[in-house]
């Protein structure tokens, strides 16, 4: 029975001393239409049509190789206010849990705002203020008229 219990500590004292600075900290404060115009380069609506999963390993100094994973996003534009001209576009993001990746899902629509990327053209966290673009109207009407309106025709279209 004491093993067991101090088995429980032991467990108990790693799980609270994890290194809470691994974790993503976002501040959501509530943005009007003109701060998040000014904070993003990329506002748009779109569908998720595709994700692949991007690997990045290195050797560390010991010897051991070190892995890390995103997840390389094709969306389908369907409005665009800011930063996308074009009908399809790869967000990167990170791949999950502490590294602050937007967790997209194929097939469902959303409400993007995004950064330039480095190795694709946009990138998207979960600390930006992307959302499932079902019942949005609101946002969607405080970002005015799109400069870029994209119709798709479905069988037709390659990505």
């Amino acid at each position: 029975m004491r093993r067991l219990t101090l088995t429980g500590v032991i467990v108990l004292a790693l799980a609270i001393s994890q290194n809470p600075a691994n974790a993503c900290s976002c501040d959501h404060t509530k943005r009007s239409a003109e701060e998040l115009r000014a904070a993003y380069e990329a506002i748009f609506t779109a569908d998720v049509v595709r994700i692949d999963l991007v690997e990045h390993c290195a050797s560390m100094s010991d010897g051991r190789v070190g892995c890390y994973y995103e997840k390389d996003v094709t969306l389908r534009v369907w409005k665009s206010w800011k930063g996308v001209s074009t009908p399809f576009v790869i967000a990167r993001t990170g791949g999950g849990d502490a590294d602050c990746g937007y967790d997209f899902k194929v097939g469902w629509s959303y409400v993007v705002f995004a950064h330039s990327g480095s190795e694709t053209p946009i990138e998207v966290s979960a600390c930006s203020p992307s959302v499932v673009e079902s019942g949005q109207a609101t946002l969607i009407g405080s970002l005015g008229e799109p400069l870029q309106t994209f119709s798709h025709q479905a069988g037709k279209e390659r990505w």
